[in-house]
């Protein structure tokens, strides 16, 4: 059965997709990233709950793929949420990755679903995909946990005038969180 949720400002759906219609490289690029922080005696390939795709109008599609992992490194578990966004040739333009613990009650994690991170690849640069990406993302936290995206303090400075901007624009706010600041969807 596929299911299907409205992206932010009339967007394209994301709908949910079998694994069978994941490309391979899309899928190699999945397990790369699953198998990050654990021992590769601990790593179960293939361990994603659900898979997803994004057809945007101009023919790129994002795939995503979910999961919740303990890591090696620290025991906390997480969902995971990996995004690659590819072209109408299958060539990868960017990707990203949101994070959300579940386990770890520390003010800094609870119900803040955040961007583990987003990067789009040099040549597809200034086209506005980060501003997609993170859009994207927020209608992911917006429709797995009813909780908006919320930025890391870790913020690249490409990535935080990204965030300004949608500040300016009324859908982010910045707030202080400890000695640093953060931003969040509103």
């Amino acid at each position: 059965m596929v299911k299907s949720f409205a992206m932010v400002e009339q967007g394209p759906k994301i709908d949910t997709t079998a694994q069978v219609q994941i490309p391979n490289q899309v899928m190699e690029w999945f397990e790369g990233r699953s198998s990050l922080l654990i021992d590769p005696r601990n790593y179960l390939q293939g361990n994603f709950s659900a898979f997803y795709v994004i057809n945007h109008q101009s023919g790129d599609r994002t795939f995503a793929a979910r999961q919740t992992k303990t890591y090696d490194t620290n025991g906390d578990t997480e969902e995971l949420v990996y995004l690659i966004d590819v072209d109408s040739d299958g060539i990868e333009e960017g990707h990203g990755e949101i994070r959300m613990n579940i386990s770890n009650d520390d003010p800094y994690f609870k119900n803040k679903p955040f961007v583990g991170y987003t990067e789009t690849e040099g040549g597809f640069r200034r086209q506005g995909l980060g501003t997609r990406r993170l859009l994207m993302m927020n209608t992911f936290t917006q429709m797995l946990y009813d909780l908006p995206l919320h930025s890391d303090t870790l913020i690249a400075d490409d990535a935080r005038r990204l965030w300004e901007r949608l500040a300016v624009e009324g859908k982010a706010i910045k707030y202080p969180e400890g000695q640093n600041e953060r931003f969040r969807f509103v």
